[in-house]
C-alpha cells in the first residue's frame, strides 16, 4: 500500500476515485430530496392534525393532562391562568391573512371579531395557509397548548397536538334514525339507572347512555323516562353540554339546533364524557359528545 501511495500516479487516481464516490452520495441526495418533496407535496400540511383515535384515547386514558371546561371568552379573559397549559378548547376555525383563530361562536367568525377569538401559531405547527383555508368556517375542536404573548395580556395556541373531526348530520330512512358523529369503541355501555345510583365512579369517562331529549331554550336534557320528561323532574336527567363536542361545517352550523328540536320528546343515544357535579340541579353533565342519535318514528 505504501508503495502504491509513493507513486503519484496512483495517488491521483485515488483521490479522483473519492471524490467521483462522494459526487455521488451528493447527486444521490439531491434526488431524494426530489423525490421526497414529490411525494410530500401533496400533504395537506393541516390535515396532519386529524386524528380523531388520538384526541379521543387522550380524553379517555388522561383527563388531568388537560384543561377542559373552558370556553373560549373564559381563556381570553383569564389567559395569565392557564399559561403554558395543554387545554382542549373548540369554536370555529377562520383565516385572516397569515393568522389562523378559533372563534368563539359563528357570528364572531363572520363579523371576524378577533377579540373574541384566541390564536393560533400556524407558523410554529408548520401549517401552510393555503391548506388551512380549507378548514375556513368549520367547527373544530383543538388540543393543544396555550401560552400567553410578551407584552400582552392575551394568548395564543402555540403548540397543536390535534383537531377533531368536523361533524355532519346524517340520515338514515331504513332504520329512522338521525345521528352526528361516529361511535367510539372505547364508550362504556350503562344505564341511566347505573349512572345515577354512582355518577363519581364514571367521572370524566366516556360512557354511552340513551334517553328522553328535552331541548329547552335554556340548554338540553336527557331524562331516564318519559314520565322524569313529562314532569321535568331534573334529578333523573343529565345536562347536555351540545356546543362542547359535537363538531360541523359552518354550512350546517344553524342545523344543530333544527336537529335538536326535532329530537325533542324522542328517544336517543348519546356518546360523550360524563363530567359529575354533586352540587348541580342534574346527575351531572355529558360534554365533549362524539355521537348523538335519535329515533325519528314519526
Amino acid at each position: 500500500m505504501r508503495k502504491f501511495l509513493k507513486n503519484r500516479k496512483n495517488l491521483l487516481i485515488l483521490i479522483v476515485i473519492l471524490n467521483l464516490i462522494l459526487f455521488v452520495i451528493n447527486i444521490s441526495a439531491v434526488f431524494i430530496s426530489i423525490y421526497n418533496f414529490k411525494e410530500n407535496k401533496d400533504i395537506n400540511s393541516m390535515s396532519l392534525y386529524f386524528d380523531k383515535t388520538e384526541y379521543y384515547q387522550n380524553i379517555k386514558n388522561d383527563m388531568s393532562k388537560y384543561e377542559t371546561n373552558i370556553s373560549i371568552p373564559y381563556l381570553i379573559y383569564n389567559c395569565k391562568n392557564y399559561n403554558n397549559k395543554n387545554i382542549i378548547i373548540n369554536g370555529v376555525f377562520g383565516i385572516i391573512g397569515n393568522k389562523g383563530y378559533i372563534y368563539a361562536t359563528y357570528e364572531d367568525y363572520k363579523n371576524k371579531f378577533i377579540n373574541m377569538a384566541v390564536e393560533i401559531d400556524l407558523i410554529y405547527n408548520n401549517i401552510n395557509i393555503n391548506d388551512a383555508e380549507f378548514y375556513d368556517g368549520h367547527y373544530l375542536n383543538l388540543i393543544g397548548t396555550f401560552s400567553v404573548l410578551k407584552d400582552s395580556e392575551r394568548g395564543h395556541i402555540e403548540k397543536i397536538e390535534c383537531f377533531s373531526e368536523c361533524r355532519k348530520i346524517y340520515r338514515n330512512e331504513k332504520s329512522t334514525s338521525v345521528y352526528i358523529g361516529e361511535h367510539m369503541e372505547n364508550a362504556l355501555e350503562i344505564t341511566m339507572t347505573e349512572l345515577f345510583e354512582k355518577p363519581e365512579e364514571y367521572n370524566n369517562k366516556l360512557i354511552k347512555i340513551s334517553g328522553i331529549v328535552d331541548m329547552e331554550f335554556e340548554g338540553t336534557k336527557l331524562y331516564i323516562s318519559k314520565e322524569s320528561y313529562d314532569y321535568m323532574i331534573n334529578q333523573n336527567a343529565v345536562y347536555i353540554d351540545v356546543d362542547n363536542g359535537i363538531c360541523i361545517t359552518s354550512d350546517l352550523y344553524d342545523d344543530i339546533y333544527n336537529f335538536l328540536q326535532q329530537a325533542n320528546g324522542k328517544e336517543a343515544i348519546i356518546e360523550g364524557v360524563f363530567l359529575y357535579e354533586s352540587n348541580s340541579m342534574y346527575a351531572g353533565v355529558i360534554d365533549k359528545i362524539s355521537y348523538f342519535e335519535y329515533k325519528n318514528e314519526g
